[in-house]
């Protein structure tokens, strides 16, 4: 038998074991809610007639709910993208359709900015299929 010195240092480190792996979990859960909650978001921005500013938002609502930096650069946002999730071959033409928009002094017209959304609506679709299992990084560094 141990002793009650034993008995009580084993009971109060399995008490604060409980609660440190209670925190994880709960900050994980946090976490998933809200990476879910920004990829919500940006579905809605683009899926009623968006604006290039209003695409452009929801690629960084997207950079958000994957933790990255949210100022990044469209080759920025596309690599990280490309390099997380299996991409296909209508990516990098979509992404400089993003950027021709942006950046570029012609205006696309509402046909051309639905084409774009949709296109952002199918890479997030294929990203919930993939990734819906991952849980994202409890801790920023």
């Amino acid at each position: 038998a141990l002793s009650i010195f034993w008995q009580t240092f084993i009971l109060i480190t399995a008490i604060i074991a409980t609660v440190y792996l209670f925190k994880i979990l709960l900050k994980a859960g946090q976490r998933i809610h809200y990476s879910k909650q920004q990829r919500k978001l940006a579905l809605e921005l683009l899926q009623s007639e968006p604006k290039i500013t209003e695409i452009r938002a929801a690629l960084k609502l997207l950079a958000k709910a994957e933790y990255w930096k949210e100022n990044m650069s469209l080759n920025q946002w596309s690599e990280s993208w490309s390099n997380k999730y299996k991409i296909d071959v209508m990516f990098n033409p979509l992404i400089n359709n993003i950027s021709q928009a942006c950046y570029s002094k012609a205006d696309l017209n509402k046909e051309d900015l639905s084409d774009i959304a949709n296109e952002i609506i199918n890479v997030i679709e294929k990203r919930n299929k993939i990734g819906s299992n991952s849980i994202p990084p409890l801790f920023n560094f």
